[in-house]
């Protein structure tokens, strides 16, 4: 994932997923430093000039390299990509994290939900996967989402709990299996009505066939 992290901080498009795609890249990053300090003090030592000789000049690096990063034997002699990932683990995180949570407040509608690009409608598919990603967050470190963002992601709870295209049977089931996979994250601090569990298993039940047939990730949902 640390290879995909400086795509995901650079990727050119502003529309509101990836905003929070963004956003959740600079907190993979923030993570690291946190938990995995050592890999993170390698990539701030890059040098800029030699990137792909730094790791082998040194023998704790080398086995750490071995026991932490053995994906980085595919990338170490792509100095291209060590230097992008090095520039991005000594960015200002912190400032550019404030400015993308400043956008997703800014961009969430009065009703809760959030639309594809600023000024247009709320979309559900969206919504639910900004939430999905928010949750991804919360679950790897709950400390990591802090106060503003959690007040943004109650809002589009209740957002997405009164979204009629996910409750009714008349709407695809896939926003019903997006909905509950999204929305798990968040049982715990704001748990789902079980009269609204009752009715999404409802009609989940009903495209138990439809979905065995469908690539992999959506049937495991």
């Amino acid at each position: 994932i640390i290879s995909a992290l400086d795509y995901l901080k650079n990727y050119p498009y502003e529309c509101n997923e990836q905003i929070v795609s963004k956003w959740f890249g600079l907190k993979m990053v923030e993570y690291i430093g946190k938990n995995y300090p050592a890999i993170a003090t390698y990539f701030k030592s890059l040098n800029t000039d030699d990137a792909s000789g730094k790791l082998e000049e040194n023998a704790t690096l080398s086995q750490l390299k071995l026991e932490e990063m053995p994906w980085l034997r595919d990338i170490q002699h792509d100095e291209t990509k060590l230097k992008s990932i090095g520039k991005l683990f000594n960015s200002s995180i912190q400032q550019e994290l404030k400015t993308l949570e400043r956008k997703i407040n800014k961009n969430q509608m009065t009703t809760g939900g959030y639309s594809w690009f600023e000024g247009a409608k709320e979309n559900t598919y969206i919504s639910t996967r900004i939430l999905e990603v928010m949750g991804k967050v919360l679950l790897l470190d709950h400390t990591l989402v802090n106060a503003d963002m959690k007040s943004v992601a109650q809002k589009l709870v209740t957002y997405l709990d009164s979204d009629t295209t996910i409750f009714n049977p008349k709407y695809t089931y896939h926003n019903a299996l997006d909905y509950l996979y999204a929305r798990h994250y968040w049982n715990g601090s704001h748990p789902l009505d079980q009269q609204k569990v009752a009715q999404l298993h409802m009609i989940i039940q009903k495209s138990s066939l439809t979905t065995a047939n469908q690539p992999a990730g959506l049937a495991a949902k």
